[in-house]
């Protein structure tokens, strides 16, 4: 069964042309934000909106209420993007940014492969979306509290901020 069976090919150009419209908000959330707002809470303030956007798409079942969750989830999709370089900054400089971002990306990786395997298991043995969708919002609302408990590793910090981050 299609996630939207509500949607029909001119309904899906509908949905790229509202996204279009979101890009000034988006960018906002996206670049200006985190460095006029403290970087943890404007990630965790993403995290929050599409955590709570994936377990609306499981109830939607008609165009305009899912314009009305993707409007919600968009400016949270990308707004970690600018925002966890700028806490690696801040947490251990940029002498060795490559070799911990390329660490956390790695990570992050792996559950960009594992993630949409397990959710065509989850359609492949109910058949349908609702519980991938679920399980989606609850994963990405555990990012929530992680987020905001993070705390910059002193330990780490003496050892990789020590001496000029030019010095690379």
């Amino acid at each position: 069964a299609h996630p939207f069976p509500a949607l029909i090919p001119a309904a899906t150009l509908a949905i790229q042309a509202a996204l279009a419209a979101t890009v000034a908000p988006r960018r906002f959330g996206r670049e200006w934000l985190p460095w006029r707002a403290v970087a943890q809470v404007s990630g965790t303030a993403a995290c929050a909106l599409v955590a709570l956007g994936m377990p609306l798409l499981a109830f939607t079942s008609s165009y305009a209420a899912t314009l009305a969750v993707m409007a919600l989830m968009a400016p949270g999709f990308g707004g970690t993007i600018p925002v966890r370089p700028a806490i690696l900054a801040d947490y251990f400089g940029t002498r060795y940014f490559g070799a911990v971002n390329g660490a956390m990306v790695f990570v992050q990786t792996a559950g960009a492969f594992f993630g949409p395997w397990l959710v065509g298991w989850l359609v492949d043995v109910t058949g349908e979306y609702t519980l991938g969708w679920l399980a989606c919002g609850a994963v990405t609302a555990l990012a929530i509290p992680l987020t905001l408990a993070a705390a910059a590793p002193g330990h780490l910090q003496a050892r990789y901020q020590g001496g000029s981050d030019e010095q690379a």
